[in-house]
This record gives structure tokens, sequence and C-alpha cells, in this order.
């Protein structure tokens, strides 16, 4: 089932990729830019629950 590019969530991590092809200047593969997309997204998850915690 092809993801949905209408969903808002869908169109921000496709920016992430997009922004992260654009960086490395397409030195990346598409696998690659991905992988680091999901790993920025945890990332920014982990700090938010962290600051959840501490207010």
């Amino acid at each position: 089932m092809p993801i949905s590019q209408t969903n808002p969530e869908n169109q921000a991590y496709q920016g992430v990729v997009d922004h992260l092809m654009g960086l490395y200047r397409g030195k990346i593969s598409q696998r690659k830019a991905h992988e680091a997309a999901r790993n920025l997204i945890g990332f920014c998850q982990l700090l938010l629950e962290i600051k959840s915690q501490n207010s």
C-alpha cells in the first residue's frame, strides 16, 4: 500500500528525507536518507519525552 502524501505527518517525514538528500547533495542513497530521517525523528521524540518528564 503506498504511503499517502496528503497526510501531514507523511509530508513532514518526506520533507526531512528530501532535506537530508539536499544536505548531502545526493551523495547518500534514498535508503540511507530514510534511515537518517527515522533516527532524527526518534531522537526528537526522545528529547520531547525528557522535556515532558522534567516539566
